[in-house]
C-alpha cells in the first residue's frame, strides 16, 4: 500500500495526528508555549497567556438524542471542552460554539441548550460569547473555549520525567459503565449505583476547581493532562510527549463504590480502559509526592498515586491487569 492509498482508518487516531503534527512547526518556539498535540495551544496575550482548546461532539458518536435531552448536551459538551483547560492549570473565561445542523432538527431543542447555558452557575462554566451555525447532514457542536493560567504559565503534558509519580482526581471507569448501562439499556429508576454511573457519564465535571486549589495550595504538577480518551491512552499521550515509559499499578486505579457494585472484577479493567471521565493525570516530583497527597488531603480534593515515571521511551507497563485488557484506548476510527 502507498501513502497515497491509506485512509484514517489505516492509521488511526492518533497516528493521524501524529503525521499533521510532524507537518507543522514543532516546539516551543516563537510564539507557541506548549508543544502541538497537547490539551490546549496558548499563545503570548498581552501581559498574559490566552489558552484556547475545542471539543466536538458528533450524533451517534458521541451522544444519541434516545437518551441525552438538550441540557444534558449543553452541560457535557461545555465540560468537556473546559476539561482540556483544566488539564493546563487554566480557567475558562468564554466560549464560542459552532452547529451543525439537519434542516429538519426542531428549534425548540437548540433554544433550551442555549437557555440552560444562559443559566448555568458551576465553578467550570464561562458564558457563551457567539459561534456559528451550519447546515450539515448529521447533529454536531463544535465548543472552542479560551482561558487563562490560574498562576504563571500553563503546565504541559510534555515535562513529565524519571522518577516522577502519576496520579489522578477522582475515580475513574464510571463513565464507561455508564455508557455501557445506557446502551444495554438497563433500568436505573430504582437502582442507586446504575443512577450514578449514567451521570457520570452525562454530566461530567470539569476539574477546574480541583486543579486551581491544588495549584494555589502549593502542588507543582511537572506534566498534566486530562483523561477524556481513557486513562490509558492519556498515559501513553503524556509519556509520548515528555519522552519517557511509566508503570502502573491497576490496584491502585481509583474506583468508585458504585462501579465496584455494577462491574464486580471489571472495574479495574474499565478504569484503565474507559473514556470520558474528564478527570486529570498529572505528574508531580518524587520528592514532592507526600507534600501533594497531604495538600489535597487538607482541601479534600480527590487525589491519588497510580505509578511512576520510568526512564524508558514509551513503555508503560501496568501490573495486575490481564495482558488482553492493556489496549489503548479510544481512537476514533479504529
Amino acid at each position: 500500500m502507498t501513502d497515497s492509498d491509506q485512509t484514517v482508518a489505516d492509521l488511526g487516531e492518533f497516528g493521524l495526528l501524529a503525521e499533521i503534527n510532524a507537518i507543522l512547526p514543532g516546539g516551543y518556539t516563537g510564539r507557541f508555549l506548549l508543544p502541538y498535540g497537547d490539551d490546549c495551544a496558548a499563545v503570548p496575550w498581552s501581559r498574559d497567556v490566552l489558552l484556547v482548546s475545542s471539543d466536538a461532539m458528533v450524533e451517534g458518536i458521541h451522544f444519541s438524542r434516545d437518551w441525552t435531552e438538550p441540557e444534558v448536551l449543553a452541560w457535557k459538551s461545555l465540560a468537556s471542552a473546559v476539561s482540556d483547560l483544566a488539564a493546563k492549570g487554566a480557567e475558562p473565561v468564554g466560549a464560542l460554539v459552532t452547529l451543525g445542523l439537519p434542516p429538519e432538527t426542531q428549534v425548540d431543542w437548540i433554544l433550551r441548550m442555549y437557555r440552560f447555558w444562559g443559566r448555568l452557575d458551576e465553578p467550570w462554566s464561562c458564558p457563551i460569547l457567539g459561534g456559528d451555525t451550519v447546515r450539515s447532514p448529521v447533529f454536531f457542536l463544535d465548543v472552542l473555549v479560551f482561558g487563562k493560567p490560574v498562576a504563571g504559565l500553563p503546565v504541559s503534558m510534555a515535562g513529565a520525567r524519571e522518577g516522577d509519580c502519576i496520579l489522578v482526581t477522582g475515580t475513574l471507569g464510571d463513565a464507561a459503565a455508564g455508557l455501557e448501562i445506557l446502551q444495554l439499556k438497563e433500568s436505573t429508576s430504582s437502582d442507586s449505583a446504575r443512577s450514578y454511573l449514567v451521570k457520570r457519564f452525562l454530566t461530567p465535571v470539569a476539574r477546574v476547581g480541583e486543579i486551581r486549589q491544588l495549584l494555589q495550595a502549593g502542588v507543582i504538577p511537572t506534566a498534566m493532562t486530562d483523561i477524556s480518551d481513557g486513562l490509558a491512552r492519556s498515559v501513553s499521550n503524556l509519556c509520548a510527549a515528555s519522552g519517557v515509559g511509566a508503570e502502573i499499578e491497576a490496584e491502585r486505579l481509583p474506583v468508585s463504590t458504585e462501579l465496584d457494585e455494577w462491574a464486580g472484577s471489571r472495574c479495574r479493567r474499565m478504569a484503565w480502559q474507559g473514556g470520558e471521565d474528564y478527570e486529570i493525570l498529572l505528574t508531580v516530583s518524587g520528592d514532592q509526592i507526600g507534600t501533594a497527597l497531604e495538600i489535597a488531603r487538607q482541601i479534600r480534593v480527590s487525589l491519588t498515586q497510580i505509578g511512576e515515571i520510568r526512564g524508558i521511551r514509551n513503555e508503560i507497563r501496568v501490573t495486575g491487569l490481564a495482558t488482553s485488557d492493556l489496549q489503548s484506548g479510544y481512537d476514533h476510527f479504529r
